[in-house]
């Protein structure tokens, strides 16, 4: 029975050692710009828009679109933004505001997308789905999501995007190059239905597959081991 638990650790040793990712795809895709395209996003209830004046930038403000669509700032006591572009948001706000200031110039610039999400499990501190915010990069999101914990198989992060030819494609991304400064073109701006997977390192899933599946199959415990190879040794069988 032992020599059955060796081989199967030995096995897994040798699979751990492999890479998560059979069939990689094409990492200068990764490289295409990604834009939202400001001029036809509607905006919706959620999304966090920032508001800025260029000759009264004591006036600025970043706000979050309210349940029912709508927004406040100064002189404006609530104005319908959801289902209109940035542009006409700001072309709005300008005519509503030239009683009350002199030079309303303003532009309007959505920072946070709501209905625009990116997907994150595996070996993070807070996993789940986060509003993709404008130009973040991977590493941004992963710092959002808490960090990768201690577990982490750094060497190889996953993301999962629909490539140029609209299919999925897998890409490994190597944090540990990001951190020295080795390749910082991996640090890859994030696009809205990304899904990013961080696996476990070899030596986690050697400790829990053992933890699982073959620690209580052992015939004697960890401690009765410790204490027969204790035993052993002090009698001077084993050198």
């Amino acid at each position: 029975m032992l020599k059955t638990l060796y081989a199967v650790i030995l096995s897994l040793t040798l699979l751990g050692c492999s890479s998560v990712v059979k069939n990689p795809g094409n990492f200068t895709d990764l490289q295409l710009p990604h834009t939202i395209d400001a001029q036809q996003y509607k905006i919706t209830a959620g999304d966090k828009i920032e508001v800025n004046f260029l000759f009264a930038p004591e006036l600025n403000k970043t706000v979050e679109v309210r349940p029912d669509g709508k927004i406040s700032l100064m002189f404006i006591k609530s104005i319908k933004a959801q289902g209109k572009t940035a542009d006409e948001l700001a072309e709005l706000l300008e005519q509503k505001l030239r009683k009350q200031i002199k030079q309303p110039d303003l532009f309007v610039n959505i920072v946070e997308f709501v209905d625009q999400k990116v997907y994150i499990s595996g070996e993070v501190n807070n996993a789940g789905s986060l509003p993709l915010k404008s130009n973040h990069n991977i590493m941004q999101v992963l710092s959002e999501a808490g960090w990768v914990t201690p577990a982490a198989r750094m060497n190889e992060v996953i993301l999962l995007r629909k490539n140029p030819a609209d299919k999925d494609a897998v890409y490994p991304i190597n944090l540990e190059k990001i951190i020295s400064g080795e390749d910082l073109e991996q640090n890859v701006a994030i696009k809205a239905g990304d899904v990013i997977y961080v696996p476990p390192s070899d030596s986690i899933i050697m400790n829990r597959f053992v933890e699982q599946n073959i620690r209580g199959a052992l015939p004697f415990g960890t401690s009765a081991s410790y204490v027969y190879s204790n035993n052993v040794r002090s009698n001077g069988i084993v050198k």
